[in-house]
């Protein structure tokens, strides 16, 4: 189980000026062995912008083929650019 408290300064184009928005972010998540070499991963949070407040979700699995190797992929909703599908890979020599 952990936690974080993040600080996003988000900068979107708005006709010919660029603005820039900081937003506060607090969520908290899990990662549970499912199997021998596969992982879970769950999150969920709320993003605070100037006027509301967001859900925020991701939703995931990593699969860890050896030691050295292992590849994850994720859907999420971060608040600021809708729903995503993420993939990773790491490689850790």
């Amino acid at each position: 189980m952990y936690g974080q408290l993040l600080i996003h300064n988000v900068k979107t184009r708005d006709d010919e000026k660029f603005d820039s928005e900081f937003m506060s972010e607090f969520n908290i998540g899990s990662r549970i062995w499912l199997l021998q070499n596969i992982e879970g991963t769950g999150q969920i949070g709320m993003l605070n912008r100037r006027d509301d407040t967001v859900f925020i979700w991701s939703v995931g699995a990593r699969f860890h083929s050896t030691e050295a190797l292992s590849l994850g992929a994720d859907i999420k909703d971060g608040g600021i650019y809708g729903p995503q599908a993420q993939m990773s890979v790491e490689f850790t020599f």
